[in-house]
């Protein structure tokens, strides 16, 4: 409980804190006014953003649960997705896909010549797999931990521009 001088008595409010009363405070001339009146404006400020309402996180998100329902879209092997980008990038490559929401990278190079190969490839020699993601800040992130936590062996990242959907 909040220690009280001998001029100052805590009257409660409807919220149930308690506050100097202003009757009080003007008994005592005045003196710690400006400090109970910022201490109850403070105290305001903290109840309002209490009550206001708050975004939900991670998959609890509308935004977030639209990224990742468009991220398995893109995912699946079909006309235009990127399973079938990266073929036309790498021709010559045999490349098995994990269907979207399986364990492990999305990609896998099964045979041919290797994309690290082709000339203006980017993608590393010593790398088998490859993953999928967003070519934004937090896809750089997750891949980062992916490759870290997730996965022993070396892979690719395959960032895809969010808003296109295109391979990079």
């Amino acid at each position: 409980m909040p220690r009280t001088s001998a001029l100052t008595v805590l009257a409660p409010r409807s919220t149930s804190r308690l506050s100097p009363s202003p009757v009080l405070l003007a008994f005592a001339g005045g003196r710690g006014k400006a400090k109970a009146e910022a201490r109850s404006k403070s105290q305001k400020e903290s109840d309002k953003s209490k009550t206001e309402e708050r975004k939900p996180k991670g998959g609890a998100n509308p935004a977030v649960q639209r990224a990742a329902n468009r991220g398995s879209t893109l995912h699946s092997d079909k006309p235009g997705h990127l399973p079938e980008q990266l073929r036309q990038k790498y021709p010559e490559t045999e490349f098995k896909f994990n269907k979207p929401g399986q364990k492990g990278q999305d990609v896998s190079v099964q045979g041919g010549k290797h994309p690290s190969k082709y000339s203006d490839s980017k993608w590393k020699e010593d790398a088998d797999h490859g993953d999928f993601k967003p070519d934004t800040s937090t896809g750089k992130k997750t891949f980062e931990s992916d490759q870290k936590k997730k996965w022993k062996e070396e892979t690719q990242m395959l960032p895809y521009d969010p808003k296109t959907g295109n391979l990079k």
